[in-house]
């Protein structure tokens, strides 16, 4: 009797096993074949962006804070960074729509942003078939009432900035910056190193003063008509022509100067 509860009980463990492997193959089937989310989510409408103030001055600038920090990568090396990068585009800054300090997908208060539009003019790295792009980087000037939402209580009473009035909140400003980090700016060319990110459905362009390099201005029109072309590979004339300032020392170096022909789409 003990014999057969036993074989019947086997039975019913295999059962039960079968079933649950069959559901979860099930859901994995059907999780692989659902389409991919597209990147316009719902992300982009929690966006709180904050337009920028185009009579500040100087005066209104309550704190100027420059932060630095450790990272994993070597920014500095032109190889390390051109290898580690997701995208490396040159691009030209259409505009520059404002800040924000807030997270929609963890609904959260962080370090000030600039946000805006960039149009593709050539895609170095990685694969890029938008003309345009919304853009993300570190970096910016927000009300002082907004920098105070992403602070601590400790830290605002250490700083002093828990009993202020209204009117300093609305009138005054914090400047958020990465110590040696440049400041973007609307209508200029830049190589861009770029990575998208889930957290605002946007473009961040990494690496600080190493990922976001101003393409010389001087541009004799050869240059002008290698950047500007519709194709936006980049060909090999391009590759050893086309020059982008050092933000270190204020030089400017050839592409190929820079970046590894390894790491490129195409040149020819």
């Amino acid at each position: 009797m003990k014999k057969k509860l036993l074989i019947i009980f086997s039975i019913i463990v295999v059962i039960f096993v079968i079933t649950i492997t069959c559901i979860l193959i099930n859901n994995n089937k059907e999780n692989t074949e659902q389409p991919q989310v597209a990147k316009n989510s719902n992300i982009r409408e929690k966006e709180r962006i904050i337009p920028i103030n185009e009579n500040l001055d100087e005066e209104q600038i309550y704190m100027n804070l420059e932060s630095s920090g450790s990272f994993l990568t070597d920014m500095s090396d032109n190889t390390t960074i051109a290898n580690d990068a997701e995208w490396i585009i040159i691009g030209t800054v259409e505009s520059i729509e404002g800040m924000t300090n807030y997270n929609p997908t963890t609904e959260n208060y962080v370090m000030a942003r600039t946000v805006g539009t960039i149009k593709v003019n050539k895609v170095i790295k990685g694969n890029l078939n938008e003309d345009k792009i919304s853009f993300i980087r570190l970096g910016g000037v927000v009300p002082l009432g907004e920098y105070i939402k992403s602070q601590p209580q400790a830290h605002l009473e250490k700083m002093g900035l828990n009993n202020l009035s209204q009117e300093d909140k609305e009138n005054k400003y914090v400047k958020e910056t990465m110590a040696g980090d440049i400041e973007i700016e609307e209508n200029k060319t830049y190589l861009m190193y770029i990575a998208y990110s889930d957290y605002y459905d946007r473009y961040s362009i990494e690496y600080l003063q190493y990922g976001l390099r101003e393409v010389e201005e001087s541009l004799t029109s050869t240059n002008q008509n290698l950047l500007n072309a519709n194709l936006k590979i980049l060909n090999n004339e391009a590759y050893t022509t086309i020059r982008v300032k050092n933000n270190t020392n204020g030089e400017y170096e050839t592409l190929d100067s820079i970046i590894p022909k390894s790491v490129i789409k195409n040149t020819n």
